[in-house]
């Protein structure tokens, strides 16, 4: 297997450039458009960075190792990991940080809200500067 270098880094400028457009575009929250638009572009990002990476890869025939009960080959005597003991920490890691980044941004107020408090504040400090009259006399 090899690579050919000018693909791989066109990959990469891909994904850099469509996915900061991307995100950048998650930041109009105003519409249902902007974040359809964004999924776009971020749908291009990934399969753009993908296919290009992929094309990037030259594949060239040869014989294989023998494989053995493990999939491990046989002959070298390489040993490595399996795929369950690689993959579900890796899930169980991403899944927590999704869990997490989705009950921090669950927990963010909103812009009504930050408005609101804005306005409530607002109110107070014009009554302090006015000053209450004391209802006792």
């Amino acid at each position: 297997m090899s690579y050919r270098l000018p693909l791989v880094a066109l990959s990469v400028v891909i994904a850099i450039v469509a996915g900061t457009a991307s995100l950048w575009i998650g930041t109009w929250v105003r519409s249902i458009a902007a974040t359809v638009g964004a999924a776009i572009v971020m749908g291009i990002a990934v399969t753009g960075m993908h296919y290009t990476g992929m094309a990037a890869l030259q594949v060239k025939g040869g014989l294989m190792p023998t494989m053995g009960v493990n999939g491990v080959a046989a002959a070298s005597g390489v040993s490595g990991a399996t795929a369950a003991t690689f993959l579900i920490p890796l899930l169980l890691v991403i899944s927590l940080a999704t869990f997490l980044l989705t009950l921090s941004i669950s927990m963010t107020p909103s812009e009504d809200e930050i408005r609101a408090d804005a306005e409530m504040l607002r109110r107070l400090n014009y009554l302090e500067q006015r000053g209450t009259p004391n209802p006792e006399g």
